[in-house]
Order: structure tokens, then C-alpha cells, then sequence
């Protein structure tokens, strides 16, 4: 029977075989030899018969079958007249002994008759993308990862608590299976879920791989296969090809031909891969590299292919500034170009945290669950995952400490259990444990390794304590494996800390046991996550740790000559300052690099930056009675929720800055450089620039009061939405001015008496387009001036 090739829909082929016909010969020719066929032909004349395919391939009991293949790229399914010509030929076939086995490839599937025939003459039928996975059996892997997953405490003790992400595209909030679901069934490529340490990333994605793995061994045919890897894990010597082609066969013991096989099952949208902590895959390289890594992962995304991928938040933007602020990181703007979905995971609700201790405290569970809604600061600490699973360890006795209670206390609390066990009274004393534990995750954090060996124990105990004896060594070995917080792989015999949040901690330990003996040593060489300053910030401040840190701002003297980067210092103080103490009256600071910072809700008399660069900074609802700043450069800072009296920028030079939410009395800026400045939901009374260039500044939906440009350089000012009374001073070097949808007092007068002084308005390209309150004889005068009026 002559084929009829499929030409109405040639973009079917786009992604699997290139273009109908002969090409649909060629890609099944292709899959038999990815399959282990040899002697792989294309139109072979068998005793005059036209094969489309004939391949020999192996079987079990070491010999080879010779299969003839008709390949049929249909419009539509294969019916039973091509089952019974295809036999007819196959039949002759086999009574010559020319071949063993009969197959048709369908492009577009098979009819029932035609399934019910193919199986009575013994003709085997294969539709195009069944055979693009053939060969490959997943199942050993979904089970035996499942079972791994169902034997850790917070599966098997049925702990897990749904959670719910925000969608950043539009700040709605959903729970995270459903967004994944959904996702799924989407046009975006890749989900990049976000949180806090601690938030559920991993529990998520382990949780989603149960119910999806457990879904598909029952039977399920319309699930997408998933393929859980933790980034972790991924060597740096080795591609992610070969890395997941070793995991599923070596480690798992799945049947799978070649990676080749894996990328086309997920073009075809039979898989979904989670990749899960990017950050702690990241942690390990420079910039250039993780953002390379990210870049690689392009890679996967072909044809139907959809990815999983987790990452700490501060990779791509602050939380909140998800909503409020147009620009992001490098990884933002990528995951914006391609579609990416982008959803933040969201702390624990109330019912969430009852749902939790519910599970975890039994009958008992409403007792506990006052303790933590009456206690200070616990409810709040209760929204992120991994510390609700400590609180409900250790509620009691934290409760009776009547300390002030924040997450640095509660990782306090919690690992002092394991430090004072009476198992260690033959061997090593607390004191002892605690130092040897914090200079172990100081030389993990410094050598960026997540993993560490007994070898490497033993090793940091002899050097520690020379005289240890091999009994010491065995305490120590017993009570590191059965510590709470460090697990132990028994593949690989390797250590970890259950969580790298307890790795922070005990690094932010250390440092601020050197802020008390005022060794700045360590904060001049390195640049400490924000992670390790949020617990650093958690210690109870002291006067002297305050002096300590305002010295090493304010006196340049105390900084060492021999490192080249001394904004680490200014930097890293700025921010444990804000985090010690919330409140203060004068800080002065001169000389002084700043440089990714982020503070917020602090508040002062004043603030004073004296020729202080500053990038790459975010002020988050803070109060100043004076902000002032002098010959400072200042680059992609946000200024979000502050509010302050008076705001001076003298000769300074800004670009990329944005003030959120900002309620400012008076601001001036004098004598400086601003380019692309964003001012948005802004209250702002006074606000006066003297003097300066200002390019590209932008007032989005801000309440303004008197507004100047006094002997400035304007190229580019936009005023869109909002109210605008008092005055509007331009001066007669402005170009490029607009004013859209803005609610003007006075009628618009001010417009008329700005604008008059501007010379050739005609040339200026002044446009005022749905402004609410403008005048009729305003309107017309301003058109005689040559102002567009829309």
C-alpha cells in the first residue's frame, strides 16, 4: 500500500524529526540504533519487497532478532487495510527466514481494529513517541528514591504540612501543589521557587516527588515522570548529563539506554526534573559561574521539557521587592526574557502552624499551640518550617529560660541539647564541643563544602587536642552520628549538617565571639552571606559589641592596610549594627565603602555618609529625622518604606535609585548627577533639585508638593499618575517632560507658569496627556506655548 505522507502539520516534526516522509525514516532508524540494534538499514529491497527499516536487535539470551519496520507518518491513525498489507509482506518474510518480527511506527497512533488485528497476527505496533522512550525503565528509581524519602522522620511520621507560594508575575498567592500543577500544564518552561533558609524548599520538592512517583507506580499514564536532584550533590568535575545519567543507573539501578534517551523523553513531556538548592550548588563558585550554571540550564529546555528549580530568594530579588520594584537581579532579568515562572514559598499560617503541632504533639497538641501564640515572638518565628519543627523539640524548656526569643536563640537552644549530653563527661566538656563545632563550620563555610568526612574529624580533633585518645575519638564519632542536627550519608559515608542554616550559625557564632574581643580580622577578608549576618544580628548586642562595631564605621584607622577590600568591614558593621539594635541617635560615617547591604527597620536621629560609595544597597522601612549624604556615589539602591525629615544628597552622583513608599518632608539634591531615578507611591514635600544633571526620572503614582529643578541640566522627567499641587519649577534647559493621568491642584496654573519659563516650548517636547483638574484657558495657553495636549 503507497504511504500517505502527512504534509498539513509539518511543525509536528519540528522537535522530533525534522520534516515529514523520508525524515520520519530517518529518526526511526535513528532510535533502533540507540537501542542496541545493529546492521541498521534504510529501503532495503528484501526479495522484492521495499523495507523502510531493518535492524538486527539483541535479546536476552544473547542472540539477535532481525525486525523489518514500516514506519507510517499519517495524517492520522493507522488503521487495519496497513495491519493486514503490512502482514501479507512480513508473512512472505518470515517463510523465507528473511527476517523474525514484523513492527509499524505510527507518527499519530493506531485505530482499536488495528490494535485488536496486530495482536492476533503477531505484528507488533509502536506509535513514534513510545519508541523515543523505549528502552529506558524509570521505575527502579521512582522506588527506590520513594523509599528513601518515606524512611526520613518528617515523611514517615506524617508531619508535612501543605504550603502556599506567591506568583510573582502577579503577587497572587496559591497553594504550591496546585501552582505546580499548573505550571505543568503551562507554556512557561522552567517554575523557580524561592524561600528563606528553613522556608520548605526541599520538603516541597521531596514531598512532590512522593506523590508524583507514588501516582505513576500505581499506574498513572498521564503524569510526568520526576527526576529529583539535589544540587548538593553535583561534583564540579562532571557535566549534569553525565551526573543524572550515573544517578539513575549507577545509583538507582533504572534501565536507560544513553542520556540522548532521557532528553528526548523530556522533549516529548514525559519528565520533569527538580533541581533543587541551586544556591548551595552556587555557593561554591564565583558569580561569573553561577550565573553561567543558570544559563546552562537552557539546556533541558527543549521541545515539551519543563524544570524544576529551588534557589534562596536573595538570587533574584528581595522578597518584597518581587512587587514593587521593576528590576531584579542578572537572574531575574534572564527568568523575565524566557518566561520563567517565578513563585515564592510563604511562612505558615496560623491553620498551617495548628495543622503542624496537631501532627507532631498528639492530643496534647492545644496546650503547646497556646504556649507558642502566647509566647513572644514565637508565632512569628512558627511561620518558617524548619523552626517550628525545632520550637515543638524544645517549647518547654525554651519557654522556661524567659529569654528573649528569636531564631538565633532558638538555634542556641536547640543545639545545646546535643552539646551537653552526659555521653560526653569521659571525653571532651562542653565548651570544648561547642569550639570544635563552630571551627568545623567555619572551615566548611570557608573551603565552601557542604560534606565532611570522619577522616576530617578526626584530623580537626588531633590538631585540636593532640593528646585525644582513641577512645575520645570513638565518644565523638558515636555522638556526631546521632546528633540532631548532623546527618550521616551511608552511601558515602560522608557528614553534613541536617540543614546549612546550622552551618551559618555556628559560623555567625564565631564572629561575634571576635566582635567582643574586637578582632575585625575576619569581617575585613571575606563577605559573609546574609543568612550568617541575620543569625550574627540575633545575639543579644551589648554596649561594648556596639562600640565595637560604630569604631570599626567611623575610625578608617582600625582597618587593616594589608586588605584590599575594606568595604567588606564598613559593610558587614553597618548591617550587624542595624540588626543588633533598632534604634539609635547620631552615626557619622566617612571614608567608608558600602556595599551589599541591606537594612531595615532602623531608626535614628541621623544618618550622616561623608564620600561613602555605596551599591547594591536596600533601606527598608527605616525613620530618620536627617538623612544626609555628601560626594557619595550611589548606585542600585533602594530606598523602600522610609521616612525622613529632611533628605540631603550634596554633589553626589545616583544612578539606578528608587525610593517605594517613601514619606519624605524635604529632599535636595545639590550639585550632583542623577540618572534613572524611580520614585514610586512616594509622599514627598520640598523636593528640590539645585544645580544637578538629572536624566531619566520617573514619579509613579506619587503625592507631590512643589517640585524643582533649579538651574539643573533635565533630560527626561516623567510624572505619571498621583497629585501634584504647589509648584512645578523647570529650568529653561528641559527636554523630554511628561505628565500623564496626574491629578493637578490650582488648575494647573503652576503648569502654565513652569512652562512659561521654559523659552521654545515647541522644542522642549512637553506632553500632558488625561491629567484630571487642568483649565480650559490653562489647556489652550499651554497649547500656544507648543505643549502637546492629548
Amino acid at each position: 500500500m503507497p504511504k500517505t505522507t502527512r504534509k498539513a502539520n509539518s511543525s509536528h516534526w519540528a522537535s522530533k524529526a525534522g520534516a515529514p516522509g523520508s525524515d520520519f525514516e530517518t529518526s526511526v532508524a535513528v532510535l533502533y540504533r540507540e537501542l542496541g540494534g545493529s546492521n541498521v538499514r534504510r529501503n532495503v529491497n528484501i526479495h522484492g519487497n521495499e523495507i523502510d527499516v531493518v535492524a538486527d536487535l539483541p535479546s536476552p539470551d544473547g542472540t539477535s532478532v532481525c525486525v523489518a519496520v514500516s514506519c507510517k507518518d499519517y495524517a492520522g491513525k493507522v488503521g487495519v487495510d496497513a495491519v493486514r498489507e503490512w502482514n501479507r509482506v512480513v508473512g512472505a518474510l518470515r517463510g523465507a527466514n528473511a527476517v523474525d518480527m514484523g513492527v509499524i511506527v505510527s507518527s499519530r497512533g493506531f485505530t482499536q481494529d488495528a490494535h485488536a488485528l496486530a495482536a492476533k497476527l503477531r505484528i507488533k505496533l509502536i506509535e513514534f513517541d513510545a519508541l523515543r522512550s523505549a528502552g529506558c525503565d524509570l521505575r527502579p528509581y521512582l522506588e527506590l528514591r520513594a523509599e528513601e524519602l518515606v524512611r526520613q522522620a518528617a515523611q514517615a511520621s506524617k508531619t508535612y504540612v501543605p504550603m502556599r507560594v506567591k506568583l510573582a508575575r502577579d503577587g497572587s498567592e496559591h497553594w504550591a501543589l496546585d501552582a505546580v500543577h499548573a505550571f505543568l500544564q503551562g507554556p512557561s518552561p522552567m517554575l523557580i521557587l524561592l524561600g528563606e533558609f528553613g522556608a520548605g524548599k526541599t520538603t516541597f520538592c521531596e514531598q512532590f516527588f512522593l506523590t508524583q512517583s507514588q501516582a505513576i507506580l500505581k499506574g498513572a499514564k498521564s503524569s510526568r515522570i520526576p527526576i529529583l536532584v539535589n544540587l548538593r550533590d553535583f561534583p564540579k568535575h562532571l557535566n549534569m548529563s553525565s551526573f543524572l545519567t550515573d544517578l539513575l543507573i549507577n545509583q538507582y539501578a533504572a534501565r536507560c539506554p544513553n542520556f540522548a534517551t532521557i532528553k528526548r523523553m523530556s522533549e516529548d513531556g514525559n519528565l520533569v526534573f527538580i533541581f533543587d538548592a541551586f544556591d548551595e550548588m552556587a555557593s561554591r563558585s564565583n558569580y561569573a559561574t553561577t550565573l553561567q550554571n543558570f544559563q546552562s540550564l537552557s539546556a533541558f529546555l527543549h521541545g515539551k521539557a519543563k524544570l524544576i528549580l529551588t534557589c534562596r530568594t536573595h538570587y533574584f530579588k528581595d522578597q518584597d521587592e518581587l512587587y514593587t520594584v521593576s528590576k531584579g537581579t542578572e537572574f531575574y532579568k534572564i527568568s523575565q526574557t524566557y518566561n520563567y515562572t517565578i513563585a515564592v514559598l510563604q511562612g505558615f499560617e496560623r491553620s498551617q502552624i495548628q495543622a503542624y503541632v496537631k501532627a507532631v504533639c498528639g492530643q496534647d497538641w492545644k496546650r503547646h499551640y497556646q504556649t507558642i501564640e502566647n509566647t513572644y515572638n514565637l508565632a512569628e518565628l512558627a511561620q518558617r518550617p524548619i523552626l517550628l519543627r525545632m520550637i515543638t523539640e524544645v517549647l518547654p524548656s525554651l519557654v522556661d529560660e524567659g529569654k528573649e526569643i528569636n531564631s538565633t536563640s532558638l538555634y542556641s537552644h536547640y543545639t545545646g541539647l546535643w552539646l551537653s549530653r552526659d555521653d560526653w563527661r569521659t571525653s571532651l566538656s562542653r565548651d570544648e564541643r561547642l569550639q570544635f563545632t563552630i571551627a568545623l563550620a567555619d572551615s566548611m563555610y570557608a573551603r565552601n563544602v557542604d560534606e565532611f568526612s570522619w577522616g576530617d574529624v578526626q584530623h580537626a580533633v588531633r590538631k585540636r587536642w593532640p593528646d585525644a585518645t582513641g577512645k575520645d575519638l570513638e565518644h565523638y564519632q558515636y555522638d556526631i552520628r546521632i546528633c540532631t542536627f548532623i546527618r550521616r550519608n551511608y552511601q558515602t559515608e560522608m557528614y553534613s549538617f541536617v540543614h546549612r542554616s546550622f552551618m551559618e550559625f555556628f559560623v555567625a557564632s564565631r564572629l561575634y565571639e571576635m566582635i567582643i574581643a574586637g578582632d575585625a580580622s575576619e569581617l575585613e577578608r571575606r563577605r559573609y552571606s546574609n543568612e550568617v549576618l541575620h543569625f550574627l544580628g540575633g545575639h543579644l548586642g551589648t554596649r561594648q559589641t556596639r562600640e565595637t562595631l560604630v569604631a570599626w564605621l567611623t575610625d578608617p584607622s582600625t582597618r587593616s592596610h594589608r586588605v584590599e577590600r575594606p568595604e567588606f568591614l564598613t559593610s558587614q558593621s553597618l548591617s550587624i549594627l542595624s540588626r543588633l539594635e533598632k534604634s539609635h541617635g547620631d552615626l557619622v560615617v566617612a571614608r567608608a565603602a558600602l556595599k551589599d547591604i541591606g537594612i531595615s527597620e532602623w531608626q535614628g536621629n541621623r544618618l550622616s555618609l561623608d564620600r561613602c560609595p555605596m551599591k547594591n544597597a536596600r533601606f527598608a522601612s527605616c525613620k530618620w529625622q536627617i538623612l544626609e549624604m555628601e560626594q557619595c556615589a550611589i548606585d542600585e539602591v533602594c530606598w523602600e518604606g522610609t521616612e525622613a525629615g529632611s533628605v540631603r544628597f550634596e554633589q553626589c552622583a545616583l544612578q539606578d535609585v528608587s525610593f517605594i513608599r517613601a514619606k519624605i518632608d524635604h529632599c535636595t539634591w545639590d550639585r550632583g548627577g542623577c540618572q534613572r531615578l524611580l520614585f514610586e507611591e512616594c509622599t514627598l514635600s520640598e523636593c528640590s533639585f539645585v544645580g544637578s544633571s538629572v536624566t531619566q526620572c520617573r514619579f509613579l503614582n506619587c503625592n507631590l508638593k512643589t517640585l524643582g529643578f533649579g538651574g539643573c541640566e533635565v533630560r527626561g522627567l516623567s510624572i505619571e499618575g498621583g497629585t501634584l499641587e504647589g509648584d512645578l519649577r523647570l529650568p529653561k534647559d528641559v527636554q523630554d517632560v511628561c505628565l500623564e493621568g496626574v491629578r493637578l491642584s490650582e488648575g494647573g496654573e503652576f503648569l502654565l507658569r513652569a512652562f512659561e519659563g521654559c523659552g521654545d516650548v515647541a522644542r522642549r517636547s512637553i506632553i500632558i496627556s488625561r491629567c484630571v483638574g487642568l483649565d480650559r484657558k490653562v489647556r489652550l495657553r499651554l497649547r500656544a506655548l507648543g505643549a502637546t495636549i492629548q
